[in-house]
């Protein structure tokens, strides 16, 4: 081995021992860098430039974002929509779950006084455990919580038309973060669907529509923030696959159960 090879890869290991001591600072620089660049026409070009080029030089090309995914697929180093089944099945293969403030609303406010304990964290390893133990998180306010917990408090963000959003960390402690977002004061939302920033990637998940079962009431358009539902020109509902991110809200929202997610196929 080269002496350049040898010499970049302990420069590697220091890199990845610095970021695994310090998931929660890059969180926060996160998020900062696009408060700060919200309200700015060149927003979506220092995001892009920030949370890209430099994480990605940080941390190989893994770096957070958002991605719509179901639980039993692999996830990435990302920011993950995710439907609630998924969300569920997450916590149910947890071995630490624990539910803190929402980043977003704490630091920002809420014009909708949504709550703020929707932040939902989980981890194999009891790393997560000794975080909160010596309160190495306390912006956020993170405690331990029952499974049962975790279903009280996703069904509430539910019916409060809020998206699971999940943050990977790939590391040897392999943390969840689930955001429970809302357009109103998520930052990474707000990107998305202001600024058209990619920092969301769509599920594996798609809308399946029922025209038969469809009363026309529109709830669903209603629902959806992605612009993946639209009024047709019988009075019912017109699905647009391609602005769909899979998230399910439409299909909780649905009276008489005309929407449902099912799987993409995959191209072959």
């Amino acid at each position: 081995m080269s002496i350049y090879a040898r010499l970049r890869r302990k420069i590697e290991k220091k890199l990845g021992d610095w970021i695994i001591n310090n998931e929660e600072k890059l969180l926060n620089i996160s998020f900062n860098l696009m408060l700060e660049n919200e309200e700015k026409q060149s927003f979506s070009q220092k995001v892009k430039y920030y949370l890209g080029k430099i994480a990605s030089k940080i941390l190989g090309g893994r770096f957070w974002g958002g991605v719509v995914v179901p639980l039993n697929y692999t996830i990435e180093a990302s920011t993950n929509f995710l439907p609630t089944e998924e969300v569920l099945e997450i916590a149910k293969h947890s071995k630490i779950r624990a539910i803190g403030d929402c980043y977003c609303r704490k630091k920002y406010g809420d014009p909708l006084g949504l709550p703020l304990k929707t932040c939902m964290w989980f981890s194999e390893s009891t790393y997560l455990l000794d975080l909160i133990e010596q309160k190495k998180i306390p912006d956020i306010d993170l405690r331990i919580v029952s499974l049962k917990d975790i279903e009280e408090t996703l069904k509430k963000c539910d019916e409060l038309g809020c998206v699971h959003q999940a943050i990977f960390f790939p590391s040897r402690r392999n943390i969840y973060v689930i955001c429970n977002c809302h357009p109103s004061s998520c930052l990474v939302l707000k990107a998305y669907l202001k600024h058209g920033v990619k920092a969301v990637v769509k599920s594996n998940f798609t809308i399946s529509y029922d025209r038969e079962k469809c009363v026309g009431c529109h709830a669903c358009i209603e629902r959806c923030y992605f612009n993946a539902l639209k009024p047709s020109s019988d009075g019912k509902v017109e699905v647009v696959e391609e602005n769909c991110v899979g998230c399910g809200l439409c299909v909780s929202k649905c009276p008489v159960g005309a929407l449902k997610l099912v799987k993409k196929r995959i191209k072959s």
